[in-house]
């Protein structure tokens, strides 16, 4: 009985004192911005457009992995779907070989850097995974890790998107 109470105050009190946890489906997703060169984009900004937000590290093999499957994502960006790529790694210059070397899009790439890099961990729950999350146009997690296949029969079902 003292292992469920413990169980049960564990799952919950982290939430309730701000203990860093990851967002669920139907919640509205944590605003932030980043910064790239001289553009920032936060999320608010991208409201009314479908968004493939990602977390990922180069000490993360699956996540940096999922990063590189999200690249060959056959939906071109037809005004409706913005990719949102987010690293984690302590060196901009190790970042940017990264992007370079994998040969990602440096236009959906951002180095979280410094710049509300605790807000980010802390709304995300980062340090528990490098997690990505589709976020619909009012801004609402419509699903955790989607794998390409998901995203690909999701857009099929809405022909404002286009595939390559």
């Amino acid at each position: 009985m003292l292992i469920l109470i413990f169980g049960v105050i564990a799952l919950f009190g982290s939430r309730m004192i701000g203990v860093d946890s990851q967002p669920d489906m139907g919640e509205m997703a944590p605003d932030f911005a980043v910064t790239r060169n001289d553009s920032t984009v936060s999320l608010h900004d991208l409201r009314g457009k479908y968004v493939l937000l990602e977390f990922w590290s180069s000490a993360d093999a699956n996540s940096r992995l999922k990063s590189n499957e999200y690249n060959m994502l056959p939906i071109t960006d037809a005004g409706r779907l913005k990719r949102l790529s987010v690293n984690f790694d302590r060196s901009e210059e190790l970042f940017n070989e990264i992007v370079s070397r994998d040969h990602l899009h440096p236009e959906e790439q951002y180095f979280a850097g410094d710049a509300n890099l605790d807000k980010i961990i802390q709304d995300y729950g980062v340090n528990q995974g490098y997690n990505s999350y589709l976020i619909d146009p009012q801004g609402k997690i419509i699903a955790i890790n989607p794998d390409n296949n998901y995203l690909s029969q999701y857009f099929k079902m809405r022909p404002a998107l286009s595939y390559k």
